[in-house]
C-alpha cells in the first residue's frame, strides 16, 4: 500500500538528464568549458528549485493504517438533497425471523416490464416489488425482496436486459455471462458463460477479469 523507495529520486534523475543534455548541445570548439558548466549548472539548479512543485516528485509517503481516512455514512440524508427535495431510500421490508436478501446491492437493473432487479454481494439476483412509503419516515420506502436466481461463484457487478428478457451481466471471475429468466420457470433458469476471453488485434487471447459493467446496443443488440 505504500509507495516504493527508488534508488534515485525523480528530481535527481531530471538533473542528471538536463546536465547531460546541456553538455551535448555545447560544441567544444565553439564554447569554453566554463560557459558549458555554467549553463548546465544553471539548468540543474533551476530544476532543483521548481521540481518540488511538479509531479511525480518527492520521497515515498507512509500513511499508517489506523490514520487513513474512512468514508462516513450520512444517515440523515442531508448530503443527498436535490433541488426538488431529498433522495428517497429503499429498504428491504422484513418480517420477524426473515433472513435479509438485499445485502450489499451492487447495481440496479430494470427489465422490459419495468421490474427492479438488483445483484447482491453474495451473487444473488433479486427483485424489488410492492414499494410502500415508510410510516415513520416519508423519505424511506420499503420493498418486498424476492430471490430470482443464484448467479454463480463470482460477483456480478453490472448487467443489462436484452429485448428477449435475458440478463447479460459482468462477473469478476467468469467474465461475461447470461441468464434467461422465464416468468413461469424461474427455478429452472441457468447461468450461461458467454465469454471468458477476447481475441486481440494481434491474434492473442486476453482473459476477461474483473469485468465491471455491461451495455447492449438498442438497435444492433451488440453487447459491450
Amino acid at each position: 500500500e505504500d509507495r516504493v523507495q527508488f534508488p534515485f529520486r525523480t528530481n535527481q534523475l531530471y538533473t542528471v538528464f538536463f546536465f547531460s543534455l546541456g553538455t551535448l548541445n555545447a560544441m567544444p570548439g565553439q564554447k569554453s568549458l566554463l560557459v558549458l558548466v555554467a549553463r548546465s549548472s544553471f539548468i540543474a539548479i533551476a530544476l532543483q528549485l521548481f521540481l518540488p512543485y511538479l509531479l511525480p516528485n518527492g520521497p515515498p509517503v507512509h500513511i499508517p493504517l489506523n490514520n487513513r481516512p474512512r468514508p462516513t455514512i450520512d444517515r440523515s440524508n442531508v448530503s443527498l438533497r436535490l433541488a426538488s427535495g431529498k433522495v428517497t431510500k429503499i429498504y428491504e421490508r422484513l418480517h420477524e425471523g426473515q433472513t435479509p436478501l438485499l445485502i450489499g446491492p451492487e447495481t440496479v437493473v430494470l427489465d422490459n416490464r419495468g421490474v427492479i432487479h438488483s445483484m447482491t454481494e453474495d451473487s444473488k439476483l433479486v427483485t424489488l416489488t410492492e414499494l410502500q412509503p415508510s410510516e415513520s419516515n416519508p423519505q424511506i420506502m420499503t420493498a418486498k425482496v424476492t430471490e430470482v436466481a443464484n448467479l454463480g461463484p463470482g460477483r456480478a457487478l453490472g448487467g443489462k436486459f436484452d429485448k428477449n428478457g435475458c440478463l447479460y451481466f459482468a462477473d469478476v471471475l467468469m467474465g461475461l455471462a447470461r441468464i434467461c429468466i422465464k416468468k413461469s420457470k424461474q427455478q429452472n433458469a441457468k447461468v450461461e458463460l458467454i465469454a471468458s476471453s477476447v481475441q486481440l488485434e494481434d491474434g492473442s487471447w486476453s482473459d476477461i477479469v474483473y469485468a465491471d459493467d455491461v451495455d447492449i446496443g438498442p438497435k444492433t443488440g451488440h453487447v459491450y
